[in-house]
């Protein structure tokens, strides 16, 4: 019943407001928090290349693996983020700054990069994991081409 509250909503309708009329102070600490989030991951990625250098029980052969493993996990987690979250900051500051006149390409260009993450995510997950790389190009770049036949 709280949530049908008039004075809920009453309440709720001002502060939506300061936060429009004041789009700043958003911008300004979106800006902060993906700045953190980015610092946080280079660091962790960071710490991780550290340990698995330092490792004294990891064959030459394994450490290297991780390597492989560690930098196309750093990029699969940049995806999203330059797919998915440049382009969707993009277009609401492009909201809150022109409030008026919302029918321009800018919305429309966002829609469509961030309709691509998940062909973009496929297409780095093959390219930065050595053995799925390997099969791509044996498929497609094949000597002789075997056809099945019914």
């Amino acid at each position: 019943f709280q949530l049908l509250d008039c004075d809920l909503v009453a309440s709720i309708i001002p502060v939506m407001e300061c936060l429009y009329n004041n789009s700043s102070l958003i911008y300004l600490w979106g800006a902060a928090l993906f700045f953190g989030y980015f610092l946080l991951i280079i660091a962790i990625s960071l710490h991780t290349y550290r340990l698995i250098r330092l490792a004294q029980n990891l064959s030459t052969k394994t450490k290297s693996y991780h390597r492989t493993m560690l930098v196309s996990l750093m990029l699969m987690a940049a995806v999203p983020i330059t797919v998915i979250v440049i382009p969707f900051a993009v277009a609401m500051a492009y909201i809150f700054v022109r409030k008026e006149n919302l029918d321009v390409p800018v919305l429309d260009i966002a829609n469509v990069v961030i309709a691509f993450h998940s062909v973009v995510h496929s297409l780095v997950l093959i390219m930065t994991t050595p053995i799925f790389r390997k099969r791509v190009i044996e498929m497609f770049c094949a000597k002789e081409r075997v056809l099945l036949t019914p």
